[in-house]
């Protein structure tokens, strides 16, 4: 594994601060993290250059600049509150949702779902448990909304799949076997509705031509014109779906 470089990056309002640019074969995607303990870092497959991982971070600003100014607001570093999310950015169906901890009596942590707010209740200070209850509401929302979107979208182009199961992956988006059953990512959620849709037509189009021939690409093209450029953006995840997911 290559050794991590530090260089400086400038923002927006003129700061220039350091950042620690890494490279993996492990990883698929390029990829923003900052705690107060190590700083800011971007990481991504070994085939990025330092410019690459630049340009990368440079996208993201925003979401730099309110890690800053969080960090440095006083309140203790690395804490639950810092560590648990406070809403769900879901851009495949273009919601919001805010979230809400409530501490309670005994040892079972319950979710309680009020459409625009989500609910935790119960002994929040365990926060691997409450990342997990939220992973799980995500993975009965995901089943609700891809299993609506993935027929309608057969119907669209004319392809069919056998059956559909939804799981809470780490990296890969989707899957299709050799009899046409189809497996999605929860996480697709967090992604843009143009992003999903490729998805569900690349696993679609497997149903036809089970490699990535040309003949398969061809056929996926005539239902996603700008395929290059959804391409592009789904190798970037990270500016969409959360670390703790």
């Amino acid at each position: 594994m290559p050794m991590p470089t530090d260089t400086r990056l400038q923002l927006p309002d003129g700061r220039e601060i350091t950042i620690r640019l890494q490279t993996s074969a492990r990883n698929k995607y390029m990829r923003l993290s900052f705690s107060p303990q190590t700083g800011l870092r971007v990481s991504g497959p070994s085939g990025c250059t330092p410019d690459q991982l630049l340009a990368f971070a440079r996208k993201q600003n925003a979401k730099i600049m309110q890690w800053l100014q969080k960090a440095g607001t006083g309140r203790p570093k690395d804490t639950e509150a810092d560590a648990l999310p406070q809403r769900l950015e879901l851009h495949a169906i273009r919601q919001t949702l805010h979230i809400k901890y409530r501490a309670g009596p005994g040892q079972t942590l319950t979710l309680l779902d009020q459409g625009d707010t989500l609910v935790l209740e119960g002994p929040i200070d365990k926060v691997e448990a409450c990342q997990a209850l939220l992973r799980h509401w995500l993975l009965k929302t995901a089943r609700l909304y891809l299993s609506a979107w993935l027929a309608q979208t057969a119907r669209q182009t004319g392809l069919h799949y056998s059956k559909l199961t939804i799981r809470n992956q780490r990296s890969r988006w989707g899957s299709c076997s050799t009899n046409h059953a189809i497996s999605l990512n929860a996480k697709l959620l967090f992604l843009p509705p143009a992003l999903v849709h490729y998805v569900l037509v690349h696993e679609l189009c497997h149903t036809v031509h089970p490699d990535h021939s040309p003949a398969f690409w061809t056929l996926v093209r005539g239902f996603v014109p700008k395929l290059e450029r959804i391409k592009q953006q789904l190798k970037q995840p990270g500016q969409w779906v959360p670390d703790w997911v």
